[in-house]
């Protein structure tokens, strides 16, 4: 699970365009990007619904996460023949726009469909079982913690990192969330956030 800003948020608006964040390449440069379009409303509710979110991904300045770790997990399990990995990596996109909570249901929900989509789960047989590790960093890390504690999750998870995770709080990251400066009336840290 990746922190803040780690997915992609696409939105499609009324005249049919597909805008959101990142479009840096669209929109020419992160100031002249439309971001209004992934306003809240008072309440924290996204105004416009996501299609769904995928993992935020800039080649070249910024490696991708599934193909870091799916040539990491190859290197890891090099002395182990192919038809004995049998390990799948999945990423987790939420909306961080909206709240943590409701993120958190829907990764619990995702693993326990995962857990019961195959009729002859791992789990199932003899010599096997089927068990999953999660890894979360910053507020992914947070959203799995809060999974945790739901009904049935230590019967499906064997494992969670935590990577950087602010378990007491982020209060410089609320600043420069809420300013797009560090410290407030700095130097601009997120150029499309405005105080």
């Amino acid at each position: 699970l990746p922190g803040v800003f780690g997915s992609n948020i696409q939105l499609k608006t009324v005249d049919g365009k597909e805008l959101g964040y990142p479009d840096f390449l669209y929109w020419g440069n992160p100031l002249g990007q439309r971001l209004g379009i992934l306003e809240c409303d008072d309440d924290g509710q996204p105004l416009l619904s996501p299609l769904k979110p995928t993992i935020f991904n800039m080649r070249g300045v910024v490696y991708d996460v599934f193909d870091e770790c799916r040539r990491a997990r190859g290197e890891y399990f090099k002395p182990v023949p192919d038809e004995f990995r049998l390990i799948e990596l999945h990423v987790f996109a939420y909306d961080w726009r909206a709240d943590l909570t409701a993120a958190s249901e829907q990764l619990v929900r995702d693993l326990s469909a995962l857990q019961s989509q195959r009729a002859d789960c791992l789990r199932n047989r003899s010599d096997c079982d089927d068990e999953v590790a999660l890894a979360g960093h910053s507020t992914g890390g947070v959203i799995m913690r809060h999974a945790m504690k739901a009904a049935g999750m230590a019967e499906i998870v064997s494992h969670a990192f935590f990577l950087n995770v602010p378990f007491r709080g982020a209060p410089k990251a609320m600043g420069v969330i809420a300013t797009g400066q560090d410290p407030p009336g700095g130097p601009s840290m997120i150029p499309f956030v405005r105080a």
